[in-house]
């Protein structure tokens, strides 16, 4: 059973289930019940009086005696982050709540939750529930930190003046920039090296050349391989990436890190999207797209076996990540609408928060303004890309000029990618046709 948190324990026990199993029998599947069974799991939760919870559980009359009894000695504690209405009764076109998907399909709750109909209700609840609330109600309840509820609060005022200044006129767009990510910030790990002696000591001579054995033995400190050209070398058994030659440890400089997936398709400089191959394979791989189409049937002679076969050899043997494995054998023209949607969503979308409160709470005060989000690297990119340079020390002037280019990016993708606002503008949910969603992007 793969998906486990630790790769050996359940998150979830069911225990719960199972005392109420103990008690009831059968009678614990019995859907007409099942009200009352999560009416005792909510009291059990909030009366800490035992002679409190016994009178409460009186209100069920067809409970025996020795029931309430034994459901009052169950002490449960803590909640849930999911809702009951959020589980029970937001539905998809087919009239199947969340939990029922979760239960019966094979999908995570992201998956169940990227649903267009199901985003589609969430966010007209959402939406509802401000109106009838008051701002200052629902930042008073929101579970989020008071940092974060005084930041909601700067916004929705700097509006409030932007309108006011404006004669009352509200604006057709708003463009939100994201809060920055860390994960391009991420520390180099300080196990490399352990983690490479661990998989070659494990991988047989007939597979894995002795002398790349050595050259990692001769290694005298994990420092060198936070060099992404060393740790991909010896990741990939000394060998290229693409044709499976073997690679000289004293020509790096000759090679080349290549993306598996263009940085036209998708921005990920992760070590799951990246490999090591000689430049000339590199400069020929730009005119045939993707690795899995021109080198995946490749025969490597020593290896008697083909590249893609080594690539699920890499993987098997812990080289590779299962992830890594998916990008290299992936053809893009075959990519299901979920997978396409997924790129998309890495590239335009990126939660947090303050952003989405501030979405709902906007999308209500204003439900003709379109709120468009926007990532800030982005913003980054522009700025490297236009040589616009941050100065911090000097005033608080950048944080104007990221509000202006967080404008310029938004109304950039609003019009240049008119088939993707539902990734990017809040509170659109449309169903793509697959063929579509891949032309596009190809073009």
């Amino acid at each position: 059973i793969e998906g486990r948190s630790d790769g050996i324990n359940f998150n979830n026990s069911f225990s719960t289930y199972i005392d109420y199993r103990n008690i009831f029998g059968d009678e614990i599947d019995n859907p007409n019940k099942q009200a009352d069974f999560e009416k005792m799991i909510e009291w059990s939760t909030v009366f800490e009086d035992r002679k409190i919870f016994k009178r409460k559980l009186k209100e069920i009359t067809w409970l025996t005696p020795e029931q309430i009894k034994q459901v009052s000695s169950k002490r449960y504690s803590g909640w849930g982050r999911l809702s009951k209405k959020l589980l029970t009764q937001i539905t998809d076109e087919n009239g199947v709540n969340i939990l029922q998907r979760l239960w019966n399909e094979p999908e995570t709750l992201t998956e169940v939750l990227a649903n267009p109909v199901i985003k589609r209700k969430i966010s007209e609840a959402n939406s509802l529930f401000v109106q009838i609330n008051k701002v200052e109600n629902i930042l008073d309840d929101a579970y989020t930190s008071p940092q974060n509820k005084k930041a909601i609060r700067q916004v929705i005022r700097v509006v409030d003046d932007i309108i006011a200044a404006a004669h009352g006129k509200k604006p057709s767009q708003i463009a939100i920039e994201f809060a920055r990510s860390s994960q391009n910030k991420a520390k180099v790990p300080d196990t490399r090296k352990k983690q490479l002696d661990k998989i070659y000591n494990k991988i047989s001579s007939e597979i894995l050349d002795s002398s790349i054995k050595n050259e990692l033995k001769n290694l005298k400190s994990n420092k060198y391989l936070s060099k992404d050209k060393l740790f991909l070398y010896f990741k990939q058994m000394g060998r290229d990436a693409y044709t499976g030659d073997k690679l000289s440890l004293d020509q790096l400089q000759n090679y080349d890190i290549d993306h598996i997936f263009p940085r036209s398709f998708i921005k990920d400089d992760s070590l799951d999207n990246r490999v090591l191959t000689q430049k000339p394979i590199n400069a020929k791989k730009s005119d045939y797209g993707i690795p899995a189409l021109e080198f995946g049937n490749k025969y490597v002679p020593d290896l008697g076996i083909t590249v893609k076969e080594m690539w699920k050899l890499w993987q098997e043997n812990g080289l590779i990540s299962k992830s890594k494995l998916i990008n290299l054998c992936t053809n893009p023209k075959k990519i299901g609408s979920k997978r396409a949607s997924g790129f998309i969503n890495r590239q335009l979308v990126e939660t947090s928060q303050v952003i989405k409160l501030v979405a709902i709470i906007l999308q209500a005060e204003f439900p003709d303004t379109e709120i468009i989000e926007v990532k800030a690297l982005q913003n980054t990119t522009l700025r490297e890309s236009f040589h616009l340079y941050k100065n911090r020390s000097v005033n608080d002037y950048h944080h104007a000029i990221d509000a202006y280019l967080t404008t310029i990016v938004g109304n950039y993708l609003y019009q240049v990618y008119p088939k993707l606002r539902p990734y990017f503008v809040y509170g659109q949910f449309k169903k793509f046709n697959q063929e579509k969603i891949l032309i596009y992007l190809n073009d």
